[in-house]
């Protein structure tokens, strides 16, 4: 669920196993398909991973750092930015809730 501006959102999405062995390698090709470039992505003991996030539009650059926390079936995402029209945050909570549809 994210809170903001609309309120609190909830999302359903599919990762397979590889992607959510790999949170590293998941996270560092996240953004490839938009205009987006992860950068910094650093991990430390007990299921911490932080890294930046740049975004190019026709609006201008937007900045993103972004604080995880991750389990085996679980990670919390707060990011923090700053877009052409102010600061942003947002919290994501997320859960694994059963296997991909088929």
């Amino acid at each position: 669920e994210a809170a903001g501006a609309t309120g609190k959102h909830k999302d359903t999405l599919c990762m397979t196993p590889a992607d959510a062995k790999d949170v590293v390698k998941t996270i560092a090709t996240a953004g490839a398909e938009t205009n987006c470039k992860v950068s910094d992505v650093k991990t430390a003991a007990g299921g911490k991973l932080t890294f930046k996030m740049t975004c190019k539009d026709e609006g201008g650059t937007s900045t993103y750092n972004n604080d995880i926390s991750f389990g085996p079936d679980w990670y919390t995402n707060v990011s923090k930015g700053k877009t052409k029209d102010g600061n942003v945050s947002s919290k994501v909570n997320a859960k694994r809730i059963g296997e991909c549809p088929k």
